[in-house]
């Protein structure tokens, strides 16, 4: 029975943990030497746990449209600076200031947990907020 007991407490350890694995360090996804201008059109907003990302179609100076993937902190942050899952829809024009991912741009980090939206993500370039200004020209920086 205690035999029992035990290897329950570990499974439930090991089953627990996982999720803390596919979380990322900032410095190895990130380059904060690198920032990063974008202003384009919101395309898709993905408001949830452990982060938020917002996709936006960027047109670069030779016409290009480039799609990026935007990592914002978590939840509790925003909602204290005023972000909200209604701040930016789909055709919204914003700008957003932000640290270059890191690999040129790629989003490789999330292939290991098929649980998230990386399949629409891949395809994108990728960074982590500084700042943002909403459609309404109201500017919020990120913590």
């Amino acid at each position: 029975m205690r035999y029992r007991c035990v290897c329950a407490i570990l499974l439930g350890a090991v089953i627990a943990s996982t999720s803390a694995l596919a979380h990322h360090g900032f410095s190895s996804v990130f380059d904060e030497k690198t920032v990063v201008t974008l202003k384009g059109k919101v395309t898709k907003v993905d408001w949830r746990n452990p982060h938020p990302y917002i996709y936006l179609n960027v047109v670069d100076e030779k016409g290009q449209i480039h799609g990026w993937s935007v990592e914002f902190s978590d939840l509790n942050k925003l909602n204290r600076v005023g972000l909200s899952r209604e701040s930016m829809k789909p055709d919204d024009e914003i700008t957003i200031s932000a640290f270059a991912g890191k690999a040129g741009g790629s989003f490789g980090y999330l292939d290991t947990d098929s649980s998230l939206a990386a399949t629409y993500a891949r395809a994108n370039y990728f960074a982590r907020a500084m700042e943002v200004t909403l459609s309404t020209g109201k500017r919020i920086a990120v913590p």
